[in-house]
């Protein structure tokens, strides 16, 4: 963008990240939200997107919520770990946000209210789901 070779990017990365903040504030990038409608189909065709909105003032020259997508991110195991170790990994990370967030501020934006959420059909482990029902997460 700085040299003038391309009009636009997507970028996949938490807030704030570095790439943005060196466009909009070195090479006139501006931020620009994902019309309603092309939300709503990308989400059908691509159902690990979901509806997201960078608050205005994230970035330099943004007086404006962007309304874009995002992806979730997961840690992925295969099925067959055991329950126990899954669920002390889970509980583990959950319960010591505070030390993970020493070592990236991203761990800041994590809410668990919406760590079930925006799956895209992908089931959780067995011992993630017993974590998440002990701390009221999920009722069912």
């Amino acid at each position: 963008m700085r040299n003038k070779q391309i009009d636009g990017a997507l970028i996949q990365a938490g807030l704030p990240t570095a790439a943005v903040t060196e466009m909009t504030s070195t090479a006139g990038g501006k931020l620009i939200s994902i019309d309603p409608e092309i939300r709503a189909s990308l989400i059908d065709k691509y159902p690990w997107y979901s509806d997201f909105v960078i608050p205005a003032g994230t970035y330099d020259n943004q007086d404006e919520d962007v309304e874009t997508l995002a992806i979730k991110m997961m840690l992925i195991t295969d099925a067959s770990a055991d329950e126990d170790v899954i669920y002390n990994l889970v509980k583990t990370m959950w319960e010591n946000l505070d030390e993970l967030e020493s070592a990236h501020p991203i761990v800041g934006q994590f809410d668990i209210n919406r760590a079930t959420t925006d799956l895209a059909g992908i089931p959780l482990h067995p011992g993630a789901e017993r974590y998440y029902k002990e701390i009221g997460v999920l009722t069912e």
